[in-house]
């Protein structure tokens, strides 16, 4: 299963990629998260671990698989016995950003819950996505 939200953000992609690698303020702009701890220091690279917790969900140990600077990091994660893969991914459109949010679930387990997983992982693709539109907005004045 593939899920993905892409939104038009009114701000630099310098701005958008800032805001999504500050991973431990992701509480502050979006309601999918509650905590994150960063498991390393310095910049996030391929190997790079944090611990979220998220509403309605176990505490998840998440490993960057991916990370391409200033345009797009994927992690995973083993969440209630799913592997889950988030990308995160800007592209520069003209003078605003659009980010691309996606959640991969594969395997047979995923395709069998998807009835069940699919309405709540893409409101909550939805909302992280708002979330983060509205806070790169707000810090390049643009709200």
């Amino acid at each position: 299963m593939i899920l993905e939200n892409t939104k038009e953000i009114q701000a630099s992609p310098e701005t958008v990629w800032q805001v999504t690698l500050d991973l431990e303020n992701w509480p502050e702009w979006t309601p999918t998260v509650q905590s994150v701890r960063r498991l390393d220091d310095g910049p996030l690279l391929v190997g790079s671990q944090a611990r979220l917790t998220q509403p309605g969900l176990p505490e998840a140990t998440w490993t960057v698989t991916d990370v391409e600077v200033n345009r797009r990091f994927t992690w995973q994660a083993k969440v209630r016995g799913l592997q889950v893969i988030a990308t995160h991914e800007i592209i520069a459109a003209g003078d605003t950003t659009e980010s691309i949010l996606r959640l991969e679930m594969p395997g047979i387990l995923a395709t069998i819950l998807s009835a069940l997983i699919r309405p709540s992982a893409t409101g909550s693709l939805e909302q992280e996505n708002a979330g983060l539109k509205a806070q790169c907005e707000l810090l390049a004045g643009n709200s």
